[in-house]
Formats: structure tokens, sequence, C-alpha cells
């Protein structure tokens, strides 16, 4: 049957050759053993072998001519044949005596069957493995003595998996250890959280900014300003709306009379008009009428023209248009007593073209309407920012519009375009000085040394524009409400409740003025006492109206 032949070296250990064995393929394992092989003469590790075969179910057989080897595995019941080719068997005392034989077919390492050696073999070949059991064979003397070795036999230790366990175990520790200085030294934190009693103040100062200031002044609060212009140049395009006709104007001749009754003559400027059928006509000339004539109450200028009172001048239609190429008629004079007949008006045409309208330029300035102050406050307080002040919008001031149009009303074009050009100012105040200002007039309000200043209100406060001399000095007032509460140091707490426990914090702080309520809070969860190191320590001041 088949085989595993395993070449065992001279200096190989016991362990080693356990390996091999349970780690062979085959189930009979012959192992092939050198001359001088003396760790195969102790009968406690061929035992010890032959248990690690045995719990593998591998059939163990030793390759070796030398007695002393024999002897051996006759006490520790092994298998042993001289060679390769050899019949196995358990030797029943030393070299000198008769091994018993074991199944041909089962142990039989030779590469063909083999007959029965020895006549007091009594093993029969099986299909199946053998059971490798020869205690029947051994006699009894020998079988005493392998009890009493037996008893006597002892585990060779295993170092490799000693070191292992002794790393592992020194691992452990040393984790114990890091955790143990992480989760109670390192790690662990407080918060303690002071709810405190505030209050609040209304704050009302007058101050004055003048940029000829150099320096600040609380009593008399005057405090130096920075004055910033901007000119603003902005403009705005609409589309003409307009209509105008830019055609001729019809031309004629008026004839006038005149029969004004007591008056000596009249005289009729240039440009006057007379008009009919809604149509006006201005004369070209002036016109001087001589006095009327009258037969009683008739007037009969007309009839003498030759008097004077009767005269021809030249007019001209108001407006160009086709539709003033009227007929011959009377007009409606603008002169009592003088009388108007007009010839036949000719010469009118019509050309109507798109103009500027006035409602065209009102809406490009509409458009124009606050655009650009908002624009300069934007931009003169990105300016005081930059210097660290604080924009005061109350002292606004724009100087007069400068306003271009490129079309005037009435005039042709598609569109009218308005220019405007101002020039802002605005005065702006350090935010240092603002804050010192707020809290000299707090302080003179509380005038308490044991409570301070927790939001002196600069962020929200209001001004007001009181008085202006010029656009570089103006008075302003200053309204905010300001928070007050007790002083607490967090340095000098952090010290006090240092490795002390929460109640004991909680009654120490809980009983100086001005506490409301203390909460103290560990981290992590295990954490039970503040730790004594006051940089691990928070302190949160927490101002209750």
């Amino acid at each position: 049957m088949a085989k595993a032949t395993i070449y065992i070296d001279s200096d190989e250990d016991i362990t080693g050759v356990i390996d091999k064995v349970v780690s062979a393929d085959e189930k009979v394992v012959a192992l092939v053993l050198p001359k001088r092989a003396n760790l195969f003469q102790s009968t406690v590790n061929l035992k010890l072998i032959q248990k690690a075969a045995k719990k593998a179910k591998k059939s163990l057989v030793l390759i070796s001519s030398d007695p002393a080897l024999t002897a051996a595995a006759a006490v520790g019941g092994v298998h042993i044949a001289k060679t390769l080719t050899s019949k196995p068997a358990v030797p029943k005392k030393a070299a000198a005596e008769k091994v018993a034989t074991i199944d041909t077919e089962e142990l039989d390492i030779s590469d063909a069957s083999a007959e029965v050696a020895d006549e007091d073999s009594t093993a029969t070949a099986k299909d199946e493995p053998i059971e490798l059991d020869n205690t029947s064979a051994i006699p009894e003397d020998v079988v005493e003595k392998k009890d009493k070795k037996d008893k006597k036999k002892f585990k060779i230790p295993d170092f490799r998996s000693f070191k292992v366990r002794s790393a592992i175990g020194i691992a452990l520790v040393v984790l114990l250890v890091v955790g143990w200085i992480f989760g109670f030294i390192i790690l662990p934190k407080a918060t303690v959280t002071i709810d405190t009693d505030t209050q609040r103040l209304d704050i009302t100062t007058d101050f004055r900014a003048d940029t000829s200031q150099d320096s600040i002044d609380l009593e008399e609060a005057i405090l130096p300003a920075t004055l910033v212009e901007y000119e603003s140049e902005d403009s705005a395009t609409v589309e003409a709306t307009g209509e105008k006709d830019v055609g001729e104007e019809a031309t004629g001749t008026l004839t006038l009379t005149n029969c004004r009754q007591g008056a000596a003559g009249v005289t009729i400027p240039e440009g006057t008009g007379f008009s009919a059928d809604g149509k006006t006509f201005s004369t070209n000339s002036a016109v001087e009428l001589g006095p009327a004539v009258f037969v009683g109450d008739d007037c009969i200028s007309a009839d003498f023209p030759a008097f004077g009172a009767v005269a021809d001048v030249g007019v001209t239609a108001n407006e160009p248009g086709e539709d003033y190429n009227i007929a011959a008629q009377s007009y409606n004079s603008p002169t009592s007593g003088v009388s108007a007949f007009g010839s036949e008006m000719t010469g009118g045409t019509s050309k109507v073209v798109t103009v500027v309208s006035s409602d065209d330029i009102k809406k490009a300035e509409d458009q124009l309407s606050g655009a650009a102050t908002a624009e300069a406050l934007t931009r003169l307080r990105a300016n005081l920012q930059e210097q660290n002040k604080q924009s005061l919008d109350e002292t606004l001031e724009e100087s007069d519009t400068k306003t271009t149009y490129s079309a005037a009303s009435g005039d042709e074009a598609d569109e009218v375009t308005v220019r405007q050009t101002v020039v802002y100012s605005l005065l702006g105040v350090s935010n240092d000085d603002l804050n010192s200002l707020l809290n000299k007039t707090i302080e003179d309000q509380i005038n308490d040394p044991t409570r301070n200043i927790r939001d002196n209100g600069l962020s929200g406060a209001v001004y007001q524009g009181i008085d202006a001399k010029n656009e570089s000095d103006q008075t302003l007032r200053l309204q905010t409400v300001a928070t007050i509460g007790q002083i607490f140091d967090e340095e000098a707490i952090k010290q006090d409740v240092a490795g002390k426990r929460r109640g004991e914090i909680e009654a120490l702080l809980g009983a100086r003025d001005g506490v409301r309520d203390v909460n103290v809070e560990y981290s992590p969860f295990w954490v039970t006492t503040t730790p004594k190191s006051a940089d691990k320590i928070t302190i949160v001041i927490n101002e209750v109206e």
C-alpha cells in the first residue's frame, strides 16, 4: 500500500519530527533514521511520536538496523524495519528476540506484497486499516517496566508557544497601562457651567465727532473723526417715445382791417397768431394800421384802403403739415376791432420723426433717484471699515447734483441719456474710542467695583444726529442697552475646583454672590472627579437676566 517516506537528519528535534509525521499525506509513515539517531533511542521520545501518530490516525514505522533502536521500539511499541523493503514489526524484546509482525497488506512498505516471515505472527490481511495494538506480544516483564516508565514520563515544553503567550501577556499589560493613562489621566475633562444674574442698563450718551480733534477727550465726549468722500457718476438711458412733424409749414397772406373806434391807429406785433378751422398762423412781421374810417357807426375802412386802415401781412403756419393747406377765409383776431381775412394757405407738408419727450427725460431721472445714494453709502462704509472705523450714517452729506442730458425735450433722437454727478461725504470714528466712551458711561452709572460690564452694547448701538456745524464737525446721540454682572475670575475658579467632586464644586460655587446655578459635566462618561490639571477644566459663564 502507499506510504510516506521521511528522511530524518541527525540534528532533528522531536517537535520537527512530530510535525512531519502529522502533516504526512499517507496513512503509513516510514521514518528513515540516520546511523546515530540519539533522538529515537529515548523511549519517551518514541512514545511521544507514536502518540502523535495515533492521534493523527497514522501507522508509524522506523527504518533502522541499529540494535539500540530495536530495543527502544520494543518498549515504545513502535514498528521497526531494517530497510524500506523489509517487513515491519514491533519487537518483543531487544534485538535478539523474535518480533511480532503486523498485517502485511496494511503495513507493508515494499513496492510488492511479501510473505509472512515469522511463524509466530498472527496478523492477517484485511482491506480496512489495521489497529496497531502490540500489547499481547510484549512479555509481562517488559509490560511492567513499560508501565513504570510511562508513569515517569514527562512532556517536553513547547518553547515557541511559551514565547507567543509571553509576548501576548506583555502586550496586554502594556495596553492596559496605556489605556489607564489615557482613560484616567489624558482624556478626562470637566466643564463647569455657572449661571449668573445679570442686569440690563439703558445707556444714552452724546458725543462730538470732529475731524480737527487729534485724540479722544472722554471728559468732553469729543472723538477724533475721519471724513471720507465718494464722487458718484451715474447715468440712465431710456428710449425716446415722442413724435414730431418736421415737414414744411403752410404760408399765405392775411388782410388786416382796423375798425377800432376812437383809436388813432393800431400796431400788430410780429408773431401775432390768427386762427381758423383750429389752425393758427402767425404774422411774419409787424403791421401798422391807420385810424379806422367810420360813417356814423358804420366802419368803412375796407372801402377806403388808401386811408391806411387796411394792410396785408404774410403769415406762416405754427406747425408743419398738409392739414394747414386751407382755403381762403376769415380768421379770428386776437386784437379787438381788427379783422383778418386770409388767402389760400399752401406749401404745408408732413414728415413725422421720433423725438425726446419731457416724459422720457423724467423717466431717466427717476431711475437714478436713490440708487446713487445707496451705492455711495455702501462704498463709504467699506472705506471706513478698512480703517477700523464705525461709520456714522446720520452724518451723510451730498453736494448739489450736476445733471447733463444727451438731448433736450423735442430734439430728434432715438434715446436720451441722463448723467448725474454727486459728491458724498461721511464721518467715521474709531471703534476703540466708542468702546472707551461707552465703558466710561456705564461705569459711571453702575459705580460698583464688584460688578463689571458683560456687554457694553456697542454692536447694537443706534445713532441720532443732534447738531451739525459742518460736514466735519457734528454732534450725535448714541443709544444702546448694556449688560452687567458679577465679576468672576475663571482661572481662580479652575484652581479652586481642581480635583474636587461634583457635589463639592456645586456647593462651593453656589454660595458665591451672583451665582444662580452650577452644573458640572465630565467626559468621558466614566470620569467622576474633576481633573487636577486646570488646563483640563473649562469654565462657562452664562448670563441669565
